[in-house]
């Protein structure tokens, strides 16, 4: 049971996205939301999300072997629970609240050039925090070519680019605490069927 419970906080820890808020507030902006979407596609973010899912699962097997048989139900287990479709109606809720369409219109049209969609992909992997790209662009350099931080840096200058790093930050905060919730509650259950298939001799 703890060794199961364990992979919770790695698929929590692992992708930036959104919290949980009122569906209202996504049907109340239906332009935001439409321009949300088009982001999350810009970006391949579904495929992001499968991988950094399955990268969590990875660690948390190397390091605890013996949650090795469990694995293929744990994997079933949030599929099932955390599919695509839902957690990106989460993502677009967040995001209507924070951002304007025309923001999110601008950040797609960032996103789909070479800098862009790097930056994105490696924000939302957690390889590299919102708060060091515009107070430490240093720390950019073993990741983007001289061109890509230019780019970063004019991006950032605009409206929209300056918004997006006050609130990155945020997000992380509140992708951590939505998936630790859901992510949790899945593997609580699973848990709990293991658990009851040990003490019936299944196991």
């Amino acid at each position: 049971m703890h060794l199961i419970k364990r992979i919770s906080t790695g698929v929590a820890m692992v992708w930036l996205g959104g919290c949980l808020t009122p569906a209202v507030l996504a049907q109340a902006n239906p332009g935001a939301s439409k321009a949300a979407m088009g982001m999350f596609d810009a970006i391949n973010a579904e495929e992001i999300f499968q991988q950094t899912i399955k990268t969590a699962i990875d660690k948390q097997v190397q390091g605890n072997p013996q949650f090795a048989q469990y694995r293929p139900r744990i994997e079933q287990a949030i599929s099932d629970g955390m599919p695509w479709k839902k957690v990106k109606r989460d993502l677009v809720r967040f995001y209507v609240r924070e951002l304007t369409a025309d923001d999110l219109a601008q950040m797609t049209v960032f996103y789909k050039t070479p800098a862009g969609l790097k930056l994105a992909q490696k924000t939302m992997d957690k390889s590299l925090a919102w708060d060091k790209v515009k107070s430490d662009p240093a720390s950019l350099a073993g990741m983007f070519t001289s061109d890509e931080m230019a780019q970063i840096a004019a991006f950032v200058q605009t409206p929209t680019g300056a918004k997006l790093v006050v609130k990155g930050p945020a997000v992380a905060q509140n992708v951590e605490r939505y998936l630790n919730k859901n992510a949790k509650r899945i593997i609580d259950a699973e848990g709990r069927k293991v658990i009851a298939e040990m003490m019936s001799g299944k196991h």
